[in-house]
């Protein structure tokens, strides 16, 4: 069996369903929050913060294991320290992990589930290490590549769920984009206080008057960047739409993401209004959006 087909079983295993679903549940009572959650998500920085949160931990151990193999003696409290910075590097990058984890569903949440118990054994292997080469000069090393061993396992699942499955990346990363006007919808259709929600090449668009300004119509691609929501049936807070599965909040202006989980924002179209009919035309330079069409 190839790790593809052992991937395949993994992701058809729902026998656990019911209890990784109360785990998220509780991991959902504390992360899911606005503060914890917009911290962890990397809505700040711009991206999910959890691919690059874990280089960090797994750095610090292949420098441990390359000094236990290529370094003088001398070199044996440097690689204890790394093994330990590691360890406690490692918080932080559990965390992130959990953050994107909470609000995943049926294969990516099985497979994210080994994902992490992976790590976590790999985490516990190094733990160990670092424990021993406090009481002996010669020990830790066995334990040291086991667990570079482990969370390399660990590692390929996580890479899979990234660009296999898509966890952490935008949803609209390849929606085409009308390069020229196009109508949408009719300008009485769009009322104050709600979004309308229209279509174009496929795509699901959001209206919505801007709450200070009436007379302006603002038009952004409709599915949430964080898990596909749609926009156009959340509600309108103040300058922002809310999406109504999991509570991330776009400037309605902008489409930069004010609040988590989603930590990229959402397109927003020019927009006109021409014998009565909004039309709009996006504005984006990315090469996959132009393949897309």
């Amino acid at each position: 069996m190839n790790g593809r087909q052992l991937i395949a079983k993994l992701e058809r295993a729902n026998a656990a369903d019911g209890k990784l679903e109360t785990v998220q549940q509780v991991v959902a009572t504390i992360l899911d929050r606005p503060l914890p959650m917009d911290l962890l998500s990397g809505r700040v920085v711009g991206h999910p913060l959890h691919p690059a949160s874990v280089q960090v931990p797994l750095g610090c151990w292949v420098a441990a294991c390359a000094l236990d193999t290529f370094g003088s003696p001398t070199a044996k409290p440097a690689a204890r320290l790394l093994i330990g910075l590691g360890v406690a590097s490692a918080v932080p990058s559990v965390l992130t992990g959990l953050a994107e984890w909470v609000h995943t569903r049926e294969a990516e949440r099985r497979v994210g589930a080994v994902h992490a118990i992976v790590n976590g054994i790999g985490t516990a292997c190094f733990t160990a290490s670092w424990v021993r080469r406090r009481s002996t000069s010669r020990g830790g090393r066995a334990e040291a590549l086991l667990g570079l061993a482990v969370v390399g396992i660990g590692g390929w699942l996580g890479g899979y769920l990234a660009y296999a499955r898509g966890v952490g990346v935008s949803t609209t990363a390849f929606l085409p984009v009308p390069r020229d006007w196009v109508a949408v919808a009719h300008r009485a259709d769009v009322t104050a206080g709600s979004c309308h929600g229209a279509e174009v090449n496929g795509v699901a668009v959001a209206l919505a008057e801007l709450p200070w300004d009436p007379s302006i119509i603002v038009a952004m691609e409709s599915r949430c960047t964080h898990r596909g929501g749609p926009l156009h049936e959340g509600p309108i807070e103040g300058d922002c739409v809310r999406c109504p599965w999991h509570g991330s909040l776009f400037d309605l202006a902008t489409g930069a993401a004010r609040r988590g989980p989603a930590s990229v924002g959402q397109l927003v179209y020019e927009t006109r209004v021409v014998d009565g009919e909004i039309e709009i035309m996006g504005d984006d330079p990315g090469g996959l959006r132009a393949a897309a069409i």
